[in-house]
């Protein structure tokens, strides 16, 4: 079906290369053909054997999508997006009813999730975009993006429940809104993670961070920058952002021994002695030292 759609609009397909290699000096056409036969052709073929009426349709904005990746040299830079059009053949009704929307969240999705995101959505069983991004979303949450904890939760309480627990089989939908630290088995004040690092090896701080709590949430800074901490079971990052105002101490205690409280619980956690800051929300603590670029997290 990719042959014959190429053929029938040969003089549109021609142009847009002929214009990609006076625009770019880089772009290989012998390249980009085979990257149509090895990307576009099973997706094309796939989408139009669902819906045959919409082949056209189909072909036109992921040949575009395509010949923008492969002009731009994203395909070769990232290699995840050969992954991202092996999972959009695996979605053709998906892809047929809407080709574009569909194929550039999954190719944006390329760039920041691992391995384990495409092989679970190519079974997710979505039966529609909207239905296949929630899913996606709660997916990439699961597999070490905490940052998109709350919009993952809310966007799943309108999947089917069938739906959710192919993505989340091991809890409840309720349990992991009610805890972000919730796993079978682990209670009480315990270390939980261990997050941040020195800029120059990969994490976030040019020196040893202060923690605290602003904007409702728990933030560091390196007296340079700000980060909002997003930390659950499933993973922890720092994301940039302003200084937001102060908005109290946190739910969890602290003193210089480790000796930590929350409610009429308490620990003795002597990893946690001689802090320099620390900080909490309901379920988290966490906990920042002098001469360590590192965060130390504690859940309750």
């Amino acid at each position: 079906m990719i042959v014959a759609a190429l053929r029938e609009g040969r003089e549109r397909y021609n142009s847009m290369v002929f214009l990609a290699t006076r625009s770019f000096p880089r772009f290989d056409a012998v390249q980009f053909g085979e990257a149509i036969r090895a990307h576009l052709g099973p997706v094309v073929n796939a989408a139009a054997r669902a819906a045959p009426d919409r082949r056209d349709a189909i072909a036109e904005p992921l040949f575009d999508l395509l010949l923008e990746l492969h002009a731009r040299e994203l395909m070769s830079r990232h290699p995840a997006m050969a992954a991202a059009w092996r999972l959009l053949a695996e979605i053709p009704v998906i892809v047929a009813a809407e080709p574009a929307r569909t194929a550039r969240a999954v190719l944006n999705a390329a760039s920041h999730v691992g391995p384990g995101w495409f092989k679970t959505m190519a079974s997710i069983g979505a039966e529609s975009l909207d239905e296949f991004l929630k899913a996606g979303r709660l997916a990439a949450w699961r597999g070490g993006m905490p940052e998109l904890r709350d919009a993952a939760i809310a966007g799943a309480k309108t999947l089917k429940p069938a739906l959710v627990r192919r993505v989340v089989p091991d809890a409840d939908l309720a349990t992991l809104a009610s805890d972000p630290w919730w796993r079978a088995g682990e209670r009480g004040l315990r270390i939980v993670a261990v997050t941040g690092g020195h800029r120059a090896l990969g994490g976030p701080f040019s020196r040893p961070p202060t923690v605290a709590v602003r904007g409702g949430r728990i933030c560091a800074t390196d007296a340079t920058h700000w980060w909002v901490l997003f930390a659950d079971a499933y993973g922890q990052s720092f994301v940039r952002t302003h200084e937001l105002p102060v908005s109290g101490a946190g739910e969890i205690s602290i003193d210089s021994s480790g000796r930590t409280r929350s409610g009429r619980q308490w620990a003795a956690i002597p990893e946690l002695a001689n802090s320099s800051s620390h900080a909490s929300t309901a379920h988290t603590l966490a906990v920042a030292f002098p001469h360590s670029h590192f965060v130390c997290l504690v859940a309750s």
